[in-house]
């Protein structure tokens, strides 16, 4: 008799028929389930027994979401038409086909608050509705949802189920979500348009307060590489490591005990540093004894077990160190990968490394911050906390030689006592070989489904099955996966306020490094805090329950928020260009999260909160009180609601400044003789990188002096540019114009100015965009400038801008405006003491020869073309992108390691 078949049965539960066949079982090897030309293969299983063998008829039953699944993971858009032809074949003789439908359920879904809800009305046979959630295309999420019918009427069986969004309010994209029944059902969900911060609600609601003001216990961590492949993967798995890791961790490379002589002599060249050490190990049995031996090396430490196949970027084991310290029961914490598992991340790995490096940088940008939380720790890096290693004990090398077996019974062992394990979404290491089985078909409990520790867990199985819709985990990877290899490192710059040089120029220098870094800006104003993107867009702000104070100078509550945005925000580096109004132990925050620290000195507020150095008197006191009794002024804060400085306050806010000042890495400033001043009063700071990097301009060049000496009967102009008080001179130019009337001598003002000058015969001309000064100037058409500040400017941007117009400049002999009249000419420098006679005097003197005149602007001719016209924006991006790139690489393991 020949074999015959039939298709009896096809819903959302099962596929059921027959085979007649006069042959044993065995013949089943040769059965297939086709589905729009998806074959299935029968197995044993689906025949449950004696009972459906009779008179030669053989029963079957295959499950609907077997098929589906296989189906979904190599061919997901066959399951996505409505009608589909289900054959039975055998040897490719089709025994049996139907055409089905679709089991039909509506889904309809609303998306607000950050949530999306679904509601499932289903066929009367359907009472779970297993549901696939994609976004533009890839799986997001899965769940099953119960339906039921009503206790009343014929209504048909309804149900509900409600997942996050993982988008937050910042994003403007536009998304296709669709809801994806396993048994062909689709609906297309579209929202337009821009995302409004409603959609993102509860976002912050699922990313707790993960770091803790404190910030993580200072624990040592060892790198354990098990070292496989050539020479040319290990070297990028441990070349990453050594550039992206914090010099406070120390490297432990297990290698085999046959390796070929180059990688030996690689390792040798390794193992001379004093943070790297090798063990040898047989490797040809499985890792996990090797490990052990490695744990043995690093009794007080934390452990990362990383795959020598894997890469890492910036701050890959700072993000992992933060995520296990945010809570206190947390045993491991693992990274995201492109590697196969339950924690795959679907994202194609660049060849070139500054390309990885800025995936993974978009991969930390892109992160919510959830930390999900997971059964079991697997994939090719994981932390393991010291602590837990120590509860919880080594692991079983004698059950799990080799393979996931001996991190998964670790975890587990854990979890009974008491301890967590979650994933850091903000980290993602990248592997260079693509996963050798897909995610979907990863199995978990094979390691320990050999042995006989299975028994043990009887919960495990369903833990692992509840990854699938574990919504964060979803989010997390959804995140990730959209991530781009354009990502730039993030600098925050600390400013205080809006007004000034100092915001000008940091808004030069954040065009200027635009190419390579994204420099974010926080302004403070003593209780609001404000963070910037280089488009002058807000995106974070936070306001203080209680205002700061020049007395402490700390608040906790700062301190707090500033921990946090340092984390979710990814920084890299932070550059503080002045501290006023922020809290003096933002530089030990940032240390405490391996973050380097540049400080940036554009006055002396550091020495002193007077911030030019002048006594109540308005004399330059160099930091060091004079013997008047006239109480000093701090110019940012409230007086009367400041303690007294002079000989008091002042010594406290020394002691202050040089802790915050201990915890950075490098210093910067603008002249050689702010650098003085600061190594005398910080004689630290000499032993330490602190580099001189003057401003950049791109200022166009002009010759818009007036023809010196003027006619007999014309004035004499002079301009004094800039914003104009006692400390920049404003008694000297009102005693100089007394001494010489209107009609003779001229001094225009342009700048905002204090009250006397406003009321006096100086002609004042406001405030001014610093674009319009070529303008102002050329409708003056001043002889002379006048640069009188009574303190040492660290630079002065009026000095380059009237050389840039071509105008001499009559100065104090202070300061950077000395250093670079010195220098360059351009000018005539009087001694620190003159006042408005010898100003006077000198003009006087200058009337009588022209040619001193002349020849000072020929130099400022010369100076326009040669270092005026070098020192653009990008000459000063160019030295402060080299800094950045010194101090990372001097932070890093790199820094310990023989070239």
């Amino acid at each position: 008799m020949s074999l015959s078949g039939k298709l009896e049965s096809i819903d959302a539960n099962a596929i059921s028929g027959f085979i007649q066949s006069p042959h044993p079982l065995s013949v089943i090897d040769k059965l297939f389930i086709v589905v729009d030309k998806f074959p299935f293969a029968l197995r044993p299983e689906h025949v449950s027994g004696s009972d459906r063998c009779r008179d030669g008829r053989v029963e079957f039953a295959v499950p609907t979401s077997e098929i589906l699944q296989a189906g979904f993971a190599d061919a997901p858009l066959a399951w996505r038409r409505q009608e589909k032809v289900v054959a039975l074949t055998f040897n490719l003789q089709v025994l049996d086909a139907r055409v089905v439908r679709a089991f039909d359920a509506e889904i309809s879904a609303r998306a607000e608050k950050g949530w999306c809800t679904l509601q499932v009305t289903t066929d009367v046979q359907i009472s779970r509705v297993t549901i696939d959630v994609e976004i533009n295309g890839s799986f997001y999420l899965g769940f099953v949802v119960g339906t039921r019918r009503p206790i009343s009427g014929n209504a048909s069986p309804t149900g509900t189920c409600s997942f996050p969004l993982p988008f937050s309010a910042q994003d403007t994209d536009i998304f296709d979500l669709a809801v994806f029944q396993t048994n062909g059902f689709v609906r297309q969900l579209r929202f337009d348009g821009v995302l409004d911060a409603s959609m993102a609600e509860d976002i912050d609601r699922l990313s707790r307060q993960y770091y803790p003001p404190g910030g993580r216990a200072e624990r040592p961590v060892a790198i354990v590489i098990p070292l496989h492949g050539s020479l040319e993967t290990i070297s990028h798995c441990i070349g990453s490591v050594l550039e992206h890791t914090d010099a406070s961790a120390r490297l432990i490379l297990i290698q085999g005990i046959s390796v070929d002589s180059r990688t030996a002599a690689y390792l040798e060249l390794l193992g001379r540093s004093d943070r790297i050490s090798l063990l040898s190990h047989d490797l040809s049995q499985g890792d996990t004894r090797a490990v052990n031996a490695a744990l043995q090396m690093a009794p007080k430490e934390d452990i990362v077990v990383l795959s020598s196949d894997v890469t890492v970027g910036p701050r890959w084991l700072s993000g992992l160190a933060t995520a296990i310290y945010s809570e206190g029961n947390i045993a491991t914490a693992m990274a995201l990968s492109n590697t196969n598992g339950p924690f795959f991340v679907e994202v194609t790995t660049p060849h070139e490394s500054e390309h990885r490096n800025a995936l993974c940088r978009s991969a930390a940008h892109r992160s919510l911050g959830l930390l999900p939380a997971t059964p079991i720790a697997w994939g090719p890096c994981i932390y393991f906390r010291r602590a837990a290693l120590d509860d919880v004990g080594p692991f079983d090398a004698d059950t799990f030689p080799i393979g996931e077996g001996a991190q998964i019974v670790f975890c587990l062992k854990a979890s009974k006592a008491g301890w967590r394990h979650v994933v850091d979404d903000r980290t993602l290491v990248l592997c260079d070989s693509k996963p050798d089985r897909p995610p979907q078909k990863w199995d978990p409990l094979a390691p320990i489904r050999a042995t006989d520790q299975f028994h043990n867990y009887p919960e495990f199985e369903s833990l692992i099955g509840s990854l699938k819709s574990n919504q964060a985990l979803a989010m997390a990877r959804f995140r990730v996966h959209g991530a781009r290899d354009d990502a730039r490192m993030r600098i925050l710059s600390v400013i205080s306020t809006d007004t000034g040089g100092t915001p000008q120029t940091n808004q030069d220098l954040q065009r200027g490094i635009a190419e390579e870094v994204e420099m974010l800006v926080l302004r403070s104003d003593g209780q609001m805090l404000t963070l910037t993107d280089a488009a002058n867009t807000v995106i974070r702000t936070h306001r203080l329950l209680e205002p700061m104070t020049l007395g402490t100078h700390v608040s906790a509550e700062y301190n707090q928020v500033l921990q946090r945005w340092l984390v979710e925000l990814a920084i890299e580096l932070l550059h503080i260009r002045h501290i006023a109004w922020h809290s003096l132990s933002l530089t030990w925050i940032a240390r405490i999260l391996h973050i380097p620290v540049i400080y940036s000195f554009h006055d002396y507020y550091s020495v002193c909160p007077s911030l030019r150095l002048l006594d109540g008197d308005n004399v330059y006191c160099a930091g060091v009180c004079t013997p008047s009794e006239t109480p000093c002024t701090p110019d940012l804060w409230d007086t009367a609601l400041s303690p007294p400085l002079k000989h008091r306050f002042v010594r406290t806010w020394k002691e202050m400044m040089e802790s915050t000042l201990m915890a950075c890495d490098a210093f910067v400033t603008t002249s050689q003789a702010a650098r003085d001043l600061m190594v005398a009063h910080y004689p630290f700071l000499n032993d330490q990188p602190f580099s001189v990097i003057l401003h950049g301009r791109d200022l166009p060049m002009a010759h818009l002096a007036d023809v010196f000496p003027p006619a007999p009967e014309a004035p004499l102009r002079l301009m004094a540019p800039g914003n104009i008080s006692p400390a920049k001179g404003s008694d000297i130019l009102l005693r100089l114009q007394d001494l010489r009337p209107v009609d003779e001598m001229q001094i225009h003002v342009a700048g905002a100015t204090v009250a006397e000058v406003q009321n006096s015969a100086l002609i004042t001309t406001g405030p001014y965009a610093r674009e319009d000064f070529p303008e102002i100037v050329a409708r003056i058409r001043p002889h002379m400038g006048l640069i009188l500040s009574i303190w040492p400017e660290t630079y002065s941007h009026t000095l380059t801008e009237l050389w840039s117009c071509g105008v001499p400049v009559i100065a104090l002999d202070r300061g950077a405006v000395g250093e670079r009249i010195r220098e360059s000419g351009g000018g005539w420098l009087l001694p620190e003491s003159a006042g408005a006679e010898d100003v006077l005097a000198l003009i006087a003197h200058l009337e009588r020869r022209p040619d001193e005149y002349a020849l000072r602007c020929a130099e400022i001719a010369r100076w326009q073309v040669g270092l005026g016209a070098r020192r653009n924006i990008s000459a000063m991006a160019n030295d402060y992108l080299a800094l950045y790139r010194r101090m990372l690489v001097s932070k890093s393991l790199a820094s310990h390691v023989s070239s």
